[in-house]
């Protein structure tokens, strides 16, 4: 009887770190730590306090290793355009994945029900989502990182945010396709739905 080879098979370990960091201390931290029991990750939510540029370096120096890392922060956080492009250009050179919404979370926060308009102001914008909120829960007003709220009302239309949002920007992106990413004129948008394309949600297999 002859020899008989095998081959020996490889396994890989696929890093499951998934790491989250966001200025935002409340509606993105509870939203994406909700949001992320969803994903096949271990997915890690993080807040640090810095505009969007120390919000990179602050990444860079934490993420050891992890298969991913994304910042999520406001436009209206970081009101300078150089900080944004040093930025987006220290990010793109370190592997650092950045999601915005402009001017502010609650942007992507209406997109859960609708399209939002251009020109809100924040106030228009909360009291806006206590309106749409009210439709199906009439006791119920919008609070920033609210826990309850977060859970019942927007994490089960995450799928409507993300179609809403995307169309948005894709939108900005055609408009200004042959100028570099100036995403500070991207009013009333949000690119977060790349990072829920990231996170891989409900195929969670173990």
């Amino acid at each position: 009887m002859g020899d008989r080879k095998y081959r020996k098979s490889k396994t890989r370990t696929v890093n499951r770190d998934f790491l989250i960091i966001t200025n935002g201390a409340r509606s993105e931290k509870v939203y994406f730590e909700l949001l992320g029991k969803k994903s096949i990750y271990r997915v890690k939510v993080e807040f640090y306090d810095g505009d969007t540029l120390n919000l990179v370096r602050h990444a860079i120096k934490v993420k050891d290793g992890a298969n991913q890392v994304w910042c999520v922060f406001d436009i209206d956080s970081t009101p300078k355009e150089k900080t944004i492009n040093d930025a987006i250009s220290l990010a793109k050179n370190n592997d650092i994945n950045l999601a915005y919404s402009n001017p502010s979370f609650e942007i992507f926060l209406i997109c859960h029900f609708q399209e939002p308009k251009r020109g809100m102001s924040q106030k228009e914008q909360i009291n806006l989502l206590t309106s749409l909120i009210q439709k199906t829960n009439p006791n119920m007003i919008y609070k920033k990182g609210d826990y309850e709220m977060t859970s019942k009302i927007f994490i089960p239309r995450y799928k409507t945010a993300y179609e809403i949002s995307k169309k948005g920007y894709e939108n900005y992106t055609k408009e200004y396709r042959n100028m570099s990413y100036p995403i500070w004129k991207f009013e009333a948008s949000s690119n977060v739905f790349s990072l829920i394309d990231a996170l891989n949600l409900d195929n969670k297999k173990y």
